[in-house]
């Protein structure tokens, strides 16, 4: 009997939904349509997963980025070539577009790639044998491009102070030889010094995951001082607006029309809270009174109830509410 009643109940839900789909059958998508709408997820998806991957803020993402457009390359190229008349235009249409920003921002790309010790030269060499025919030319061009870039750090840095000091006869002939002596070696030293880049292309690659960048970097200060200066500079840049844009966003909603008399110091005291408070729900490992340790009054002073400021509840209410 059990058997039978629950027979017919999955009988009266499959008609049930057999007269559902009659009733919506002129507007529902048919199974090609499904088909093709999982074919084309299947293609985006891939820009959704590096959207998200780039967007982020607590992270560079300038040596993230050549590794990623190199897939979308390999994609598009993919795509061309599909069965899929959909997709194949819809590729096509994509790849115009992405090759005039490949074709201005790759190489700057790959020397950001570069400076990630679990990529260097090796990842921008594989895929340069994958999209150029005689690759060798290209890696040249690249390679130049690091040498220029390093030689112009090298040629920045501020040279040291000279000192003027009266020479008598008897230091006369030392100082001649010294001169001598810098004449010879000094080119060494300088050959030595130049091979900073090199010492880093022939270091053996990183196997590490998760990396974090800008503490290899910080490490290395002492072995790579101008590879670090270089490498400090490209990672400050973003490579997504997301970071810039939601700032002012926040700013918007801390002042607005009805709040618009706070002081700027204010102001940046409930961004910056917010953005401390965020940082710690998001790593476990830190505390926010280690972050705001220095901002607490120091203990031999102690505060009385009559001492406080007359708008500190008034603050703190603000604080509580933009947290």
């Amino acid at each position: 009997m059990i058997t039978v009643a629950s027979w017919k109940e999955e009988a009266k839900v499959a008609v049930a939904s057999k007269m559902l789909y009659r009733k919506y059958e002129k507007i529902s998508p048919s199974e090609s349509e499904w088909d093709m709408a999982v074919t084309v997820f299947q293609c985006l998806r891939k820009f959704y997963d590096l959207t998200e991957l780039l967007s982020g803020t607590s992270y560079p993402t300038a040596n993230l980025l050549y590794k990623g457009f190199c897939e979308v390359k390999e994609l598009l190229d993919k795509w061309c070539i599909s069965t899929n008349l959909t997709i194949r235009q819809m590729a096509i249409a994509m790849r115009e577009k992405f090759e005039k920003i490949w074709s201005s921002s790759s190489m700057s790309l790959a020397v950001a790639c570069f400076f990630d010790p679990r990529y260097k030269k090796r990842m921008v060499e594989l895929y340069m044998k994958k999209f150029y025919g005689d690759y060798q030319v290209t890696l040249d061009e690249f390679i130049s491009v690091l040498r220029k870039l390093y030689h112009f750090y090298v040629s920045s840095k501020p040279a040291p102070p000279k000192t003027t000091e009266h020479v008598s006869p008897t230091d006369q002939q030392d100082n001649e030889n010294s001169e001598l002596e810098r004449y010879l070696y000094d080119d060494l030293a300088a050959r030595d010094d130049s091979n900073e880049l090199d010492k880093y292309m022939v270091e053996p690659l990183l196997k590490q995951n998760p990396f974090d960048i800008l503490a290899y970097w910080k490490n290395k200060i002492e072995k790579y001082p101008t590879l670090c200066q270089i490498a400090r500079d490209i990672m400050s840049i973003q490579v997504s607006t997301v970071a810039s844009e939601s700032a002012f966003s926040a700013a918007g909603r801390v002042i607005g029309p009805y709040r618009n008399r706070l002081d700027p110091e204010m102001v940046k005291a409930l961004i910056c809270t917010k953005d401390w408070i965020r940082a710690t729900r998001k790593d476990s490992n830190k505390s926010i009174p280690s972050i705001v340790a220095e901002l607490e009054p120091p203990e031999t002073v102690p505060l009385s109830p009559s001492a406080s400021h007359p708008h500190d509840d008034e603050v703190f209410c603000l604080l509580l509410q933009y947290l």
